[in-house]
């Protein structure tokens, strides 16, 4: 059948909430064995159907897989998703994206957070050469709205939210005050 998680949108999520719980203890036996099948069972749905290449749906499944390969270690089926998520997190890591809408590159780039941090690695993402010309790129590209405007098959402020963590995250990395003004713009609006 269909799993409870079937969009790669929201499974990191999940898996997030249900690592921050464990951890914390507020799960007992039945829940985190329930929740365990959930994200198990989810993954397996979500690797059926892959796409590869530097871009924000293949960035999402990266993270996913890495948040869960953090969640659950142990489990049977971490050493697959860990080919997957090298393969797809490779496909990523220090290369241009190939997004061509603003949608999409704020998808990817909040994507690619979700994954450093996953990896514990969030300092070396923010020093490949590629996130700093895309932290630069979309500080230019913010207009007298306040906004980054829309382009490609995207819409008027599309994924604003996304952007404004990427920007806070630029300029926590790179102690950047006009970063951090992008960050404060895009939240104010």
């Amino acid at each position: 059948g269909i799993p409870p998680l079937t969009n790669f949108f929201t499974t990191m999520m999940y898996i997030r909430a249900f690592e921050i719980l464990n951890r914390r203890g507020f799960l007992d036996n039945s829940e985190r064995k329930k929740a365990t099948e959930i994200i198990v069972e989810s993954l397996n749905y979500t690797m059926r159907l892959q796409e590869w290449g530097a871009m924000n749906r293949s960035a999402l499944r990266a993270e996913t897989l890495a948040l869960a390969i953090r969640a659950l270690p142990d489990n049977p089926k971490a050493k697959i998703w860990k080919v997957y998520e090298q393969a797809l997190g490779g496909d990523n890591w220090g290369n241009w994206e190939i997004e061509d809408a603003t949608l999409y590159h704020a998808v990817w780039l909040y994507s690619m957070i979700g994954y450093a941090d996953a990896k514990n690695k969030m300092n070396e993402l923010f020093h490949t050469p590629e996130i700093y010309y895309y932290a630069q790129y979309f500080l230019n590209l913010i207009c007298p709205a306040g906004i980054i405007p829309d382009f490609g098959d995207s819409h008027w402020t599309s994924n604003w939210a996304k952007f404004l963590v990427f920007f806070e995250c630029a300029a926590n990395q790179y102690n950047d005050p006009e970063l951090k003004w992008a960050a404060s713009t895009i939240g104010n609006k």
